[in-house]
């Protein structure tokens, strides 16, 4: 059982990195704005964005904006 709970976090993070990715394009949006229509509940929206961050998948912009970053 144990052994299955990384696996399933796992899913749920590339899920909702995934659904991050989705809404951003040419033109940045606000933290909130992405938590919105993301649909996903706001503390993994932000552990989402966190991530990509990190990763460099996006990058935050003043404002508490985001864009799409080096890596895509």
């Amino acid at each position: 059982l144990n052994s299955s709970i990384p696996k399933t976090m796992e899913a749920f993070s590339a899920h909702d990195e995934a659904a991050v990715i989705g809404l951003l394009g040419a033109q940045p949006l606000p933290m909130d704005e992405i938590i919105d229509r993301s649909q996903l509940p706001a503390a993994r929206a932000l552990a989402a964005i966190t991530l990509l961050e990190v990763k460099q998948y996006i990058r935050r912009l003043p404002g508490k904006r985001f864009t799409l970053g080096e890596k895509r």
